[in-house]
């Protein structure tokens, strides 16, 4: 009889069927507690790869980008939720040491931050680490996930929706931790992604973000720094174009409800 996972592994795959394959023979190896991993298809066509018993792929019917984490932690067992990339994976003994971690925190601690590292394991250089989770690699208490709903927003695709992730989870009480010791690695496929689609998804994801959870006495500058910041990035990266395309993009009104911060919340 296969026991109860501690733990569930979810991550979304769209069109890299081998990034996939080789994330899930990796957490064979490295995982030691009894977990499941979930793979959320985005693809137009299935998957096709060998699964063992603890393994199972939940097609979304079409590419819902970083929202069809929605679907994978809606059907995970686990007390605790592993999220990554299908290009990125836990080094050996990390997740057990996270886990014990979280264990050990206050119930208001939703979740752990990684260490981001290469290949080569060399750091990576990512603005989100340690306030703002990485996508990439992040445990959380299924429990608290259960209390936020749908973690992830639905018309975001990917980039920049972590933001979002992080407000959402502070607006319902939770905060998160980082651990040095907590070590995931990406791998960083290239397949599939633009330095244009980038920045426009998150110049236009933190224009949808700021406005909503922010307090109102500093919104004006946040925005103005973020706006800032990726006018920087895409000049340095060679696509103002895109950065100009996502400032000018006429925002649908919000439909979504969500508590805006206290002053004290947003500076924790």
């Amino acid at each position: 009889m296969t026991p109860k996972p501690i733990l569930s592994v979810v991550f979304p795959c769209y069109l890299r069927q081998a990034d996939a394959a080789e994330t899930l023979s990796i957490l064979r190896r490295n995982i030691e507690l009894p977990y499941e991993a979930i793979v959320v298809d985005n693809s137009p066509e299935p998957l096709k790869f060998s699964l063992e018993s603890h393994e199972r792929v939940i097609v979304s019917g079409s590419n819902l980008g970083a929202a069809a984490r929605n679907l994978g932690i809606g059907e995970a067992q686990g007390e605790f939720v592993l999220q990554l990339d299908d290009d990125s994976h836990p080094m050996p003994g990390s997740v057990e040491r996270a886990i014990r971690e979280l264990e050990d925190a206050p119930p208001d601690v939703g979740g752990l931050t990684s260490q981001v590292i290469k290949p080569d394991r060399s750091l990576e250089c990512t603005p989100l680490l340690p306030t703002v989770f990485h996508g990439c690699g992040a445990l959380f208490r299924k429990q608290a996930l259960d209390v936020v709903g749908k973690l992830y927003p639905e018309d975001f695709l990917f980039y920049g929706e972590e933001y979002w992730s992080t407000l959402l989870l502070l607006s319902h009480g939770f905060t998160l931790r980082h651990l040095d010791a907590f070590r995931v690695c990406h791998r960083f496929s290239g397949e599939g992604r633009s330095k244009e689609r980038i920045i426009h998804q998150l110049a236009l994801n933190n224009r949808r973000t700021w406005p909503e959870f922010v307090p109102k006495n500093l919104l004006k500058s946040i925005m103005a720094q973020t706006s800032r910041r990726y006018e920087l990035v895409a000049e340095k990266e060679g696509v103002p174009q895109a950065y100009s395309e996502a400032m000018s993009e006429k925002l649908p009104r919000s439909k979504r409800r969500v508590r805006r911060l206290a002053l004290d919340e947003f500076a924790s």
